[in-house]
């Protein structure tokens, strides 16, 4: 596979784009960055895909990604909650699950 440094160069003639048009070019994949798209080129060193082969770019969509939960007012826990509950501790608790996410944790 060709490398260069820590990049890897992909060329496809299925790029999928938000769009809806399929084009070629090249895919630039570096650790701890994001992709670069280069729009009908192709250079010698990129991995040649099949002909086969699709690259479709999906969004990140937080509701999948992003796991923070939402913190529950004192009226709704009193209604909605199982009885006995302490509120102060529960919301510590969805405070602490939350410090744990980040954007980075998400995209990832």
């Amino acid at each position: 596979m060709s490398k260069t440094g820590n990049t890897i160069r992909f060329h496809c003639r299925n790029i999928h784009l938000d769009s809806g048009e399929i084009t070629e070019g090249e895919v630039l994949c570096a650790a701890d960055k994001p992709l670069e798209i280069s729009l009908g080129s192709k250079t010698t060193d990129s991995v040649k895909l099949p002909d086969t082969a699709h690259i479709a770019l999906g969004r990140v969509d937080p509701h999948v990604h992003f796991r923070e939960s939402a913190e529950p007012t004192r009226e709704e826990v009193e209604t909605y909650g199982p009885e006995g509950v302490d509120y102060d501790q529960l919301i510590e608790s969805i405070r602490k699950a939350n410090a744990q996410y980040s954007i980075r944790s998400g995209c990832l």
